[in-house]
């Protein structure tokens, strides 16, 4: 996972459209500072996650549709963490005509995800359905050692009942803010649609029943990678074509 991480994220950094010393920031908040570093040095799957985000995110500003698709839909299939991401994707990706390029995207992470998960969910249906839904919503009937100490979990252990519908409440309310800022920023921008994701995921970890704050590495990257890209987020060309 270490290798992995760290052969993607340099190619993403390669990619990324960026000064150089933004992306020695980017570098440094991913894999250097405790941020990073402390997930590396205990083999935390979620550094290849984040590593193939940031490949997704420079493929994105790129307009290299193929390549964003195939970076999501490795890392959709590998944890859920990454389908918020894949989902924004589809709002900003574009050819360098500037038109929209989202059945591109959707049809590489549908096929990966498919093509990973449908054969296990076959043979073992049950087992499918309690650790990709069941468990994550807190109706497994298994205890999770994530336990921090956030606002969801705190709820969830003074009244267990609000564990089933905290997530779900918080879901439709921040859906219906998160459609509203869409629509009033429309086309959306790369940079704008990783701060938004930077506040859904703060958002999801809060509410959450069982979480770590660990994930807080998620909006931590995504608000970074929104900073660094907002003024990158308009084609050369296009920059060249204002001038």
């Amino acid at each position: 996972m270490t290798l992995m991480s760290i052969i993607v994220s340099g190619w993403a950094l390669f990619l990324l459209r960026v000064t150089r010393k933004q992306k020695i920031r980017v570098a440094q908040l991913l894999v250097a500072l405790p941020t990073g570093a402390l997930f590396f040095s205990t083999g935390g799957d979620d550094m290849p996650i984040l590593a193939l985000l940031l490949l997704a995110v420079a493929a994105l500003q790129r307009r290299q549709s193929n390549l964003a698709g195939i970076s999501l839909g490795l890392a959709a299939a590998m944890k859920l963490t990454a389908w918020p991401m894949a989902a924004g994707a589809l709002l900003v990706a574009r050819d360098r005509e500037g038109r929209s390029t989202w059945k591109k995207v959707l049809a590489w992470v549908a096929a990966i995800v498919i093509v990973t998960t449908v054969p296990f969910a076959v043979r073992q249906p049950l087992a499918f359905m309690s650790n990709v839904f069941a468990f994550p919503l807190g109706l497994a009937g298994v205890k999770s050692p994530a336990a921090s100490a956030l606002p969801g979990h705190i709820l969830t252990t003074w009244l267990p009942v609000l564990g089933h519908v905290l997530a779900p409440v918080s879901f439709l309310i921040g859906g219906y803010f998160a459609t509203k800022y869409i629509r009033r920023h429309w086309p959306l921008t790369l940079s704008k649609m990783l701060g938004l994701l930077a506040i859904v995921f703060l958002g999801l970890i809060c509410v959450a029943s069982a979480t770590r704050v660990g994930y807080v590495i998620y909006p931590l990257n995504l608000w970074l990678w929104s900073s660094v890209t907002k003024d990158a987020s308009v084609p050369a060309e296009e920059l060249v074509a204002a001038a």
